[in-house]
């Protein structure tokens, strides 16, 4: 889409193959693993290097919950904070204009590696997958009002657990998956300003 130049936010150059494609229209930008990482690289990105039309495509690997399989793509429609609601005002974003009848896709991000083990301790476990920086980009696109789109690829999941030394193993599987996908949504027009939920 040229209208548009799309940054495409990952949190680790791992998530890519080796040979990665350039495109005209967008740029990759690495994070590093967690919330805090992910806000600081975003919040400079766009402040300092950015063209006045930019949209943010965030990209990456995710622990499954209710999508056992590993390889899942999943398109989010909703982000949620993994801390107790009423120690922040905003715990959760809308990615996607809601629909009642449409089957919500919700993350949840925190800043630790999730495991069958200790789900259940997130503040809310209800959720379809588990991800470690989700939540800090949707707060700077809708701060710097920048339409977003969140894709996650789940990397291993309740049935197919991962250490965290195994999750860079892994990832090789997932590398055509995630470039195909990345081809794809560069493509389409269905991004959008995260809106806060109270």
């Amino acid at each position: 889409m040229d209208n548009y130049f799309t940054i495409i936010v990952l949190a680790s150059e791992h998530e890519l193959p080796s040979q990665i494609i350039d495109y005209k229209y967008a740029k990759y930008l690495f994070t590093g693993v967690g919330m805090v990482n992910a806000a600081i690289a975003l919040v400079k990105e766009l402040q300092h290097n950015h063209p006045n039309s930019v949209r943010v495509l965030n990209i990456g690997t995710c622990f499954g919950i209710s999508h056992a399989k590993p390889g899942t793509i999943l398109q989010m429609h909703e982000v949620n904070y993994d801390i107790e609601p009423d120690l922040v005002n905003i715990t959760k974003y809308r990615l996607v204009p809601f629909i009642p009848s449409v089957i919500n896709n919700k993350l949840i991000s925190g800043n630790k590696f999730v495991t069958p083990e200790n789900y259940l301790n997130l503040s809310n476990p209800n959720v379809d997958a588990c991800d470690m920086e989700a939540f800090a980009i949707a707060e700077v696109c809708h701060q710097f009002a920048v339409p977003l789109k969140v894709v996650k690829v789940v990397s291993d999941s309740m049935l197919h657990p991962l250490s965290p030394l195994a999750w860079k193993d892994t990832l090789a599987q997932l590398h055509e998956s995630i470039k195909n996908e990345i081809d794809i949504q560069l493509r389409l027009d269905d991004y959008y300003i995260p809106s806060p939920v109270q």
